[in-house]
């Protein structure tokens, strides 16, 4: 789904992807599995108004949102398959906080595992003092 990394420099790993620093490293991100059940199943996502992604051997799956969840405007920016998401140092706290509330009012597995891994990302962000990019493939 996407390739998922913490970067010092958001704007220079947009125009060249790859490290911009020598703490900037590739992570695990989200499956399509986690980011499906924790958009569509869990917090009910519209999906009248979105495109379609077919999967080998599945049904057609949505694969974006257009309309951002108002409670979770942090993780709303994980809008799509096909679009990168940027959580600048500064937001990762408030990435961190949504995702701790709803893992806390959720208990579907698949998208308690992306929690995990996100709540993961943020922990690493943190640490380094970095953001958090996920550039869709």
């Amino acid at each position: 789904m996407h390739v998922t990394w913490l970067v010092s420099d958001p704007d220079r790993f947009f125009e060249k992807p790859g490290p911009t620093s020598p703490s900037d490293r590739v992570i695990p991100g989200l499956t399509y599995r986690e980011w499906y059940e924790m958009f569509f199943m869990v917090l009910s996502a519209d999906g009248t108004e979105y495109g379609l992604f077919s999967e080998t051997g599945s049904s057609p799956r949505p694969d974006h949102f257009d309309n951002p969840i108002p409670e979770y405007p942090m993780l709303s920016r994980i809008n799509g398959v096909y679009f990168d998401a940027v959580f600048e140092a500064l937001e990762v706290q408030v990435l961190e906080d949504e995702c701790n509330r709803l893992a806390n009012s959720t208990s579907n597995p698949h998208a308690l595992s992306g929690l995990r891994k996100l709540r993961a990302m943020c922990a690493d962000a943190k640490t380094l003092g970095v953001s958090i990019y996920m550039m869709s493939d």
